[in-house]
């Protein structure tokens, strides 16, 4: 996936502001600003680039088990580490809309969130 294929901060807080409607890709819109601001980063990260970070934290596929397996391996020892727990924890929670489907990827959620936002905003 490259940076034209997923959305990026800021198309996605544009969304967020005009999106009138409490639905799904709302509530994983508000889940991945949280889950990438809570990543510890030296600077502000684009969700391409957090998605980067993590497949190279937890590696391929970042599916539900693969993330939670990630989190229950994290130590709360360190503030990186705590930052992390929170970060993946929002990542989870945006699972919950597609438990029917177990091999879903964090990538494909955000795929669908991606072209939702683009054909909301005409993008």
């Amino acid at each position: 996936m490259n940076g034209n294929e997923i959305i990026s901060y800021a198309e996605l807080a544009t969304w967020l502001e005009s999106a009138h409607s409490d639905d799904e890709f709302k509530g994983c819109a508000e889940l991945l600003t949280r889950a990438i601001s809570d990543w510890p980063a030296t600077a502000p990260i684009e969700p391409i680039d957090f998605l980067e970070e993590l497949e190279h934290a937890i590696g391929k596929p970042l599916t539900l088990e693969n993330i939670n397996a990630y989190l229950n391996a994290l130590d709360f020892r360190t503030a990186g580490d705590s930052a992390r727990m929170e970060s993946v924890a929002s990542l989870l929670d945006m699972f919950d809309a597609y438990l029917a489907e177990r091999e879903i990827t964090l990538e494909t959620i955000l795929a669908n969130l991606t072209k939702h936002c683009r054909r909301k905003t005409g993008a």
